[in-house]
């Protein structure tokens, strides 16, 4: 009965996860990032379970099943060694399963921080349009210069363009340098 739960439980997230990736290339919509990730987290938990309580019985499918207990060991062992091998080896582990974090939320409009890897460049950010409580629309992404943290002075919502007004550092010509400014951005439905 537990083997039978495990797996059902395993390969639903499983196919669920796969048609979020299907969903999210055709048409640019998916589940909710928190959604998402504890989706993603039965799939690991399961796996790991299944793994280690049924790995002798798997037959052809002990290579799949495991690739959960390995991921456990290479996070583990970033985790212990910290560093830039301990960091690379966290971030190659975490990429497919971490959430974005929420930067700004206003009505059904979200902008997530992207996250984008170990050595990725700052303040990349991506905005979705949510429907339903459980899906998101991506209509965009945008990246700041320098500024680590998002300061949105205004979002209009319209039914076909969404415009967002946010501090940025822009170049200024006269003076020869980055100055804070705001930055309007709009991106069409």
């Amino acid at each position: 009965m537990l083997r039978k739960l495990l797996f059902f439980s395993h390969f639903l997230a499983l196919l669920l996860v796969l048609h979020h990736i299907l969903m999210q290339w055709v048409f640019d919509i998916g589940f909710q990032q928190s959604l998402l990730f504890w989706i993603k987290m039965i799939v690991v938990i399961s796996g790991l379970l299944i793994a280690i309580r049924f790995f002798k019985t798997l037959k052809w499918r002990q290579f799949y099943f495991a690739l959960y207990p390995l991921g456990v060991a290479i996070f583990s062992f970033g985790f212990m060694f910290r560093g830039i091998l301990g960091g690379i080896l966290m971030s190659t582990i975490q990429y497919p399963i971490i959430a974005d974090e929420v930067a700004y939320q206003k009505e059904n409009i979200t902008i997530y921080t992207k996250y984008t890897g170990f050595f990725s460049r700052c303040c990349t950010y991506r905005i979705t349009a949510s429907y339903y409580k459980i899906l998101e629309k991506e209509i965009g992404d945008f990246r700041t210069e320098g500024q680590d943290r998002l300061i949105v002075k205004s979002l209009k919502n319209t039914t076909t363009q969404l415009t967002v007004t946010f501090e940025d550092y822009l170049f200024d010509e006269t003076l020869q340098e980055l100055e804070l400014q705001d930055r309007v951005l709009v991106f069409d439905k």
